[in-house]
């Protein structure tokens, strides 16, 4: 770093300090002007080259070096206090016409001894971190000048919503038409979706996973229960664990499906996309650490960020300062630039070459948001139909109902000028409907459900083809968007709070579809939908999507308002598909949904809960074979963290918890004494900490698995006390008056048959062995320990493919034990 001298006072003629009190408000170039400037800076190469045009061409950054402020930041680039980097962000800040951000700058000068200039560039450097990512991001149209391009585009032309890409050409389309899209519909064609999942297994191997988690999540109001820091949407605690892990589990569950299917694991990597927001990116890093990676290995995860761009003020373009008050961050408000970024970050941070050297030739991505989508065979056949039919581009979508802030699928057909058409599967969000004369009507007059389906988020991408459009230029940034719908709160240099609509430039990741759709001749040479690279796939609404992505307000527990896009109704949600599972399974339940309604409903809780592992499936093909027979009383709570499970003819009156220190696999050994000491003691996470500096390797599926046999059980206490006004049904927080505790250490089985189970129990099974429990004549039980001899399992469940791609489960038994001795228990 350079040490200096600042000078206080300007030097130069043409300036005034009296111009600099007050901050003279900015002038914004409107888009005309901006996009000559950008197309002029897209001609030359290198630093220096565009600066001078900056120089040249840029009335806005001229004007503002004419200022007192301006006139000192010059001083400053002339004598090389600001190396060339730093001198063309803030000209390209200039140049945008974000005046005020340049003064703030200056002004953190007066505030800092004269002799410091490391003090400086230390308080600048947060803004201009924030400036080199928007530069780098959207370089493909001019960076931080392109980016306020975009903007003022939008606010010229008076369009808040999202535009597909075809649309944001220089050339668009001479007429357009939105159709209503056809796919194979998996609720209503189980042979078909049996097949297509199959498949989804066979191309495993080939497949990866994507997730966009840099989002900042603002509507869950999640807050650090120590520090009180925001947290970000992966931080909700859902189930007992994080939503992050979640969706790891279910990315481990497809894997031990391939693997119980085939013999050998497929390892789907996973890319994470994250982003400074809420300490987002450290956050996520610390989790996966925390977590062992969850047990998918650290080689086979990569962790990438999305930049932040800053917050423009509706109407004038002006980029936002949260805290104008003297002393504040001299960085403007940002947030991210929205989950469309992923396909360029692909390319720009080495993640597509990353997954190319891995195998893989497609991803399928989820939203964060969205804990369901991994239910039945939803995520199996949209990569087995994708992968196997060759498509670019697929979309999971499901019903609607008219009138939902929600975007809807389309068979999108452009006719362009020059004849030939464009047509492919498309997204066209709420905001757009208007404007592109989207009808939001129902597919008849007796239902509510919209003739258009849902757009879910729940994705399959051709990895090839998401990267040749994006080096195309075309879906590097699809469907921009600018929503201005929002208002934030910013303080005045006076220190007055005020509140301004406010929005950033986004771009939507499911409109990259825009730039994949095929192109045609004429009219004539258009196909039928099914021959398009792009494709639908339709389920029940619960198997998609059932987000929790903001916070229920408090008048829904008197009303009984809706509970859409809540943690409450996902949770219901779950539960319901837990019903059909479990009816499917011949298990008689009650109605999820108490008398009462929802009011009821959030008071006291579903009339039953059923948790489960993924692994126990995922397909409820295969839980099916599993389970069968039973009941699960009103009140009842079944809790599953095991996936070796023989359950007949099982009733439950009460909680029945079940948990296998490692339900898939284990990481490493641990010596039988070791694991019984840390099981007793309560150490139940189903990850392993590692203090090795060498990366964290993946689960070994099969091994040290806990199973468990019930055969005609009745379980029998007062379970969850449903009165509890502190429990929080969908973070399985809950206050129990008694339970049935089964807990399984490394390689343990637990086996009961023809028993009744009743009161507050706990059967800690010590680590390789096998308790048995059986009824004692007299109406109680009595409970036989043994050691599992040579540590190996008495019985395995076997998976065949069978034709059709179903998957037929085998009951597999082997050999007996050895007793433990008294001195030993």
């Amino acid at each position: 770093m350079r040490t200096a001298r600042i000078r206080v006072h300007p030097t130069r003629p043409c300036a005034s300090k009296k111009d600099s009190s007050p901050r003279p408000r900015s002038r914004t170039p409107r888009a005309k002007e901006l996009r000559s400037l950008c197309e002029l800076l897209m001609q030359v190469e290198g630093i220096a080259a565009r600066k001078k045009v900056l120089e040249k061409h840029s009335k806005s950054l001229q004007e503002y070096l004419q200022t007192w402020r301006g006139s000192r930041m010059l001083e400053w680039m002339d004598s090389k206090l600001l190396d060339e980097e730093k001198t063309y962000l803030l000209c390209s800040v200039g140049a945008a016409g974000q005046h005020h951000v340049l003064d703030v700058l200056v002004d953190v000068v007066d505030t800092i001894s004269a002799d410091d200039w490391e003090e400086v560039e230390r308080r600048w450097e947060p803004c201009l971190h924030m400036l080199r990512g928007v530069e780098k991001f959207y370089d493909c149209f001019g960076g931080i000048v392109g980016y306020q391009w975009k903007v003022m585009h939008i606010l010229d032309e008076g369009e808040e919503g999202t535009t597909p890409s075809m649309q944001n050409s220089a050339r668009g389309p001479v007429s357009s038409e939105y159709a209503v899209p056809e796919g194979l519909d998996l609720e209503c064609d189980l042979e078909a979706a049996r097949e297509a999942a199959a498949d989804g297994i066979r191309a495993l191997h080939a497949m990866a996973e994507l997730y966009p988690l840099g989002g900042a999540g603002d509507r869950l109001g999640l807050r650090d229960e120590v520090g009180g820091e925001p947290l970000p949407v992966a931080c909700l605690p859902y189930l007992g664990r994080s939503l992050l892990a979640c969706l790891m589990r279910d990315v481990q569950a497809r894997d031990y499906l391939h693997y119980c299917v085939f013999g050998t694991p497929a390892r789907p990597p996973v890319a994470v996309m994250t982003s400074e927001a809420k300490g987002n990116a450290t956050r996520i890093k610390a989790m996966f650490e925390a977590n062992a990676w969850f047990g998918l290995g650290e080689e086979n995860v990569m962790l990438f960020k999305q930049p932040m761009v800053p917050m423009v003020e509706d109407g004038t373009g002006l980029w936002i300062h949260e805290d104008m008050r003297k002393g504040a961050a001299v960085t403007p408000m940002s947030r991210p630039g929205g989950h469309g970024a992923i396909w360029k970050l692909l390319l720009d941070q080495g993640v597509a070459q990353w997954l190319k050297l891995k195998g893989r030739k497609a991803v399928i991505t989820r939203q964060i948001s969205n804990p369901l989508a991994g239910v039945d065979t939803t995520l199996l056949a949209l990569a087995g139909r994708g992968y196997f039919r060759g498509k670019a581009f697929g979309f999971m979508s499901c019903e609607r109902r008219v009138g939902s802030a929600e975007g809807v699928n389309v068979v999108a057909t452009h006719r362009m000028e020059d004849g030939r058409v464009k047509m492919g599967i498309s997204n066209i969000e709420y905001t757009e409907f208007s404007r592109l004369g989207i009808m939001d009507a129902p597919r008849h007059p007796e239902t509510s459900i919209s003739l258009f389906p849902c757009n879910t988020n729940v994705l399959y991408v051709d990895l090839e083809a998401a990267e040749s459009a994006v080096r195309s230029g075309e879906g590097a940034l699809p469907g921009m968007i600018l929503n201005l719908k929002k208002k934030v709160p910013v303080f005045a240099e006076d220190g007055r709070e005020r509140y301004v609509r406010a929005g950033r430039l986004e771009c939507t990741m499911q409109n990259l579809a825009d730039s994949l759709a095929n192109t045609y001749v004429s009219e004539d040479d258009v196909p039928e939908q099914a021959d398009l690279d792009s494709f639908l796939m339709f389920n029940a609404r619960r198997r998609v999507t059932s987000s929790a992505k903001k916070r229920r307000k408090p008048a829904a527990v008197v009303n009984g308002e809706d509970l859409h896009q809540t943690p409450d109704g996902s949770f219901l949600d779950l539960q319901r598909n837990a019903a059909e599972l479990l009816q499917s399974c011949e298990v008689s339940v009650p109605d999820v949904v108490p008398e009462g309604g929802v009011v009821e409903y959030l008071k006291k809780g579903p009339q039953f809960s059923f948790v489960y592992h993924p692994a126990l499936g995922p397909m409820w093909d295969v839980i099916q074979q599993k389970i069968h027979g039973g009941s699960l009383a009103t009140g009842s709570e079944v809790e599953l963290e095991i996936s070796e499970l023989q359950w007949e003819h099982v009733n439950v009156n009460g909680s029945l918890l079940i948990e296998a220190r490692y339900p898939v696999g284990s990481p490493r050994k641990e010596s039988s004494l070791e694991g019984v000491t840390r099981f007793a003691a309560g150490y139940l996470s189903s990850s392993i900490q590692s203090g090795e500096e060498e990366p964290v390797p993946p689960i070994e599926f099969g091994k040290d698995m806990g199973r468990v046999r019930l055969q005609n059980v009745v379980v029998q206490n007062r379970g969850v006390d449903r009165e509890d006004p502190g429990n929080i049904q969908w973070q399985r927080k809950v206050n129990r008056k008694e339970a049935c505790r089964i807990l399984l250490g490394a390689g343990a089985e637990f086996a009961a048959k023809d028993v009744c189970i009743k009161g507050d129990q706990e059967f800690l099974v010590p680590d390789y062995c096998r308790m048995v429990v059986a009824p004692d004549g007299e109406g109680g039980v009595t409970v036989d320990v043994h050691k599992l001899q040579g540590r190996k399992a008495t019985w395995k469940w076997n998976y065949m493919l069978r034709e059709k791609g179903f998957i037929e489960l085998e009951m597999v038994e082997a050999g007996l034990q050895t007793h433990f001795t008294d001195a030993f228990l």
